[in-house]
């Protein structure tokens, strides 16, 4: 068979529909290394809203260390991590200062900005307080890919009960990456939106995303359907290695879409504060801790990630922030099942020292220690399963795992105090000369600096938020 070589930016076209390829042996010419040079860096940054307990906290040594009960989940991956311990969040300190009141506001406004938002205008606009984007956007700004970023959340954008405007809106409370001062990015927080824009080369006029899946559903058809043709023909021309490569992923792309539809849809409406309809939403238990129930944010969290990898592996792009729970939530998305016909808000939970919170019931501390911990455990469940996908997908060179970077972690520690000391946070992967594999304690280091560093290493430049330099030992 003669040789062929394909462009590193072939896709799969049909009508409304472009599938780009993963990395294939036939991309390079055959005499060049394994071990290619120029290997895409990708960084993908994670939010888990409304804090830890100091139960996350691990113990040890650099170098020898073991994982908390809450991240016991992670054991598998836990060469491929680093838990960083003494990180204050610097700039939420200086935003909580102005305005006590604006802990939740600042914890996920700060988490990729390292600065805290504009206070003083809170109330007539939706702004950081100084000029300046997010980690992501400023790495992903130097990334030559046509779609730069993959920015994703469970959670449709809700108003605060009350829409209280001296506290912020929502959209500080649900988001974590901006564009600019002015402008926070846009988020995809359903399944079919994230599957649209990655595979999606332009709908119909009038046409939806949910509609699309829902008709090919309805057919019993597959987006790979819409690219038969071109699937067929590549086929007839690749090696075996190759066809078997791209076999393989067609596959996991047919059978994320088949979970996706089973997903189901949650209306929302752009730029409308809505809280979701929980009736919406299918139940699904899962084993984050006795008595925890996670509703098909489970299922979500879990094909978002499936489409993340396959948006890694196809080099559509090369950076993601993802929003496992957002701030302050007073929906009930996230709940512990008392067992008793009754159920607990995460929120509600979160202040496990107070019996009473906003006038709900009387609530047992233990139990809302171990709702907690339920709530920390199932958000470290989500990381090992987003790692292991990484792991398992090919890359270039090895696996996604090795080329990626993923930071972990939210803007407060302890969520009764809320306390911006010693927030939580972890890097996985061993993307960027990332070392991982260690329990790092940075004993009161700067939040901005530690965002300014990981810039750094991807050549974003030195300087996020408020930063004022870079912090040694994390990467080689």
């Amino acid at each position: 068979m003669k040789k062929i070589y394909l462009d590193r930016r072939t896709f799969l076209r049909g009508l409304g529909t472009s599938i780009a390829l993963p990395y294939l042996e036939c991309m390079i010419p055959q005499q060049a290394s394994a071990a290619v040079a120029g290997v895409p860096q990708r960084f993908v940054a994670i939010y888990m809203g409304l804090g830890m307990l100091t139960d996350w906290n691990s113990t040890g040594t650099e170098t020898s260390w073991n994982l908390s009960a809450p991240l016991q989940p992670l054991l598998p991956y836990k060469n491929y991590i680093s838990v960083i311990q003494g990180l204050n969040n610097d700039a939420g300190l200086v935003g909580v200062k102005l305005l006590p009141s604006s802990a939740h506001w600042q914890a996920s406004t700060c988490y990729l900005t390292g600065q805290t938002y504009d206070i003083a205008n809170r109330a007539t606009r939706t702004a950081l307080a100084g000029p300046g984007s997010s980690l992501d956007q400023m790495i992903a700004a130097r990334t030559p890919n046509l779609k730069k970023s993959l920015i994703m959340g469970t959670h449709p954008n809700y108003l605060y009960p009350g829409g209280n405007s001296d506290r912020g809106s929502h959209g500080f409370l649900a988001n974590v990456s901006w564009d600019n001062q002015t402008r926070i990015s846009t988020r995809f927080v359903s399944s079919a939106q994230v599957f649209n824009y990655l595979f999606s080369s332009g709908l119909p006029t009038g046409q939806t995303t949910t509609q699309t899946l829902a008709q090919r559903a309805a057919e019993k058809k597959s987006i790979l359907d819409d690219v038969i043709s071109d699937i067929n023909d590549l086929n007839a021309r690749l090696g075996k290695n190759d066809k078997d490569k791209l076999n393989e992923f067609l596959t996991s792309v047919e059978e994320t879409e088949k979970r996706v539809v089973a997903e189901g849809t949650v209306t929302v409406t752009t730029n409308t504060c809505v809280k979701p309809n929980v009736a919406s939403y299918t139940s699904d238990t899962n084993t984050g801790g006795d008595g925890f129930v996670n509703p098909i944010i489970n299922q979500r969290c879990r094909n978002m990630s499936d489409m993340l990898a396959i948006a890694l592996q196809c080099d559509i792009t090369r950076v993601s922030s993802f929003i496992f729970n957002i701030e302050h939530s007073y929906e009930d998305l996230f709940y512990y099942d008392t067992g008793f016909g009754s159920h607990l808000r995460h929120h509600d939970v979160s202040h496990h020292k107070v019996e009473v919170v906003d006038g709900g019931p009387r609530i047992e501390l233990d139990v809302k220690r171990r709702a907690v911990n339920a709530f920390n455990t199932w958000q470290a469940q989500q990381l090992a399963y987003l790692l292991g996908k990484l792991k398992a997908t090919p890359d270039r060179n090895s696996n996604l795992l090795e080329n990626t970077l993923v930071m972990f972690g939210c803007g407060m520690s302890d969520p009764d105090a809320h306390s911006m000391y010693n927030i939580p946070m972890i890097l996985a992967g061993r993307g960027a000369g990332h070392r991982s594999g260690r329990l790092i304690k940075l004993g009161g280091r700067n939040h901005s600096d530690f965002l300014a560093t990981i810039a750094n290493q991807f050549g974003a430049g030195s300087t996020v938020g408020l930063s004022k330099g870079t912090i040694a030992n994390i990467f080689t």
